[in-house]
């Protein structure tokens, strides 16, 4: 029987949605206890997308404290051995197709004409699962954060107690920066509505109202909370879930267990938003 990639990785996500949903909206992809894009041993290079996603997922679901993974083969390369009995995680491939709907596609971004289609995937290990192998610290980034966000050239406005981004006015708007708790929540606010902000119809265009009908505002702000993680996590930078979004698990559990597809769609999204940030901050280059 051929193995379902797609339905393995949402169930196993809903599950740890629908946890966090008894604990207190506590999201998976936030309870990482460290702070790092999960990245191949052999490579060096972090996963993206989903992937970071389902890794992230894995990390809080077996307490690993280790954001380094590779295949069985990659560890063995590596001098590092598997431990007999360990279980591996599903990672996947995909590459992006030019979608088949060419209605007011010169009009659009070119990213909004594309569309990830999974081709394979594979399984990888966690450095905490095998013996021999010496773990690498990775260095934290260096690039004062104010510099960064303001590179981005979003109009970004302060006052008030609400944090949201305009679409109408194309502007984000937070409170003063002595409202928040700490600096690192500062930011992570900020990066959720600037993921919003990515989205917008003159940026990367996104649009779900046809597929997901009214639950297209939740899933917004899915990719919103997941791209604000990417970002954080880019940049070295905690941050816990926003009290208001609890709202939103109820209709996310349905939209992911409804369209086992949907939850790839949401990281595949949010990945485009937070390199399009990275990008235009001058941080990261377009490959």
């Amino acid at each position: 029987m051929k193995t379902d990639i797609y339905k393995i990785i949402t169930d196993k996500i809903v599950t740890l949605l629908e946890q966090g949903a008894e604990e207190g909206y506590r999201l998976p992809w936030r309870q990482v206890n460290k702070f790092e894009l999960p990245r191949n041993a052999a490579s060096g290079k972090s996963y993206r997308g989903i992937n970071t996603l389902i890794l992230w997922c894995q990390e809080v679901e077996r307490g690993y404290s280790s954001g380094q993974w590779a295949t069985y083969k990659q560890w063995t390369e590596l001098g590092a051995q598997v431990r007999k009995g360990e279980k591996s995680s599903p990672i996947v491939f995909w590459k992006n197709l030019e979608s088949d709907d060419v209605e007011n596609k010169e009009e659009k971004p070119a990213e909004a004409n594309r569309r990830p289609i999974l081709v394979s995937h594979a399984n990888v290990f966690n450095a905490e699962q095998v013996e021999g192998f010496q773990k690498v610290s990775e260095e934290g980034r260096s690039e004062p954060l104010e510099d960064y966000f303001s590179k981005i050239g979003a109009d970004i406005r302060h006052g008030g107690g609400k944090a949201f981004f305009s679409v109408y006015g194309d502007f984000v708007q937070m409170p003063f920066f002595n409202s928040f708790e700490s600096t690192d929540a500062y930011y992570s606010v900020l990066s959720h509505e600037l993921t919003h902000w990515a989205g917008g119809p003159t940026r990367l265009n996104r649009e779900f109202s046809k597929r997901f009908g009214d639950a297209s505002y939740a899933f917004e702000e899915l990719i919103a909370e997941l791209g604000s993680a990417f970002l954080c996590s880019d940049l070295g930078l905690s941050a816990d879930p926003r009290k208001e979004h609890a709202q939103y698990i109820e209709v996310w559990l349905k939209v992911l267990k409804d369209d086992k597809r949907a939850i790839f769609t949401a990281a595949s999204k949010a990945q485009a938003a937070a390199d399009y940030l990275l990008e235009r901050s001058e941080l990261r280059k377009a490959a």
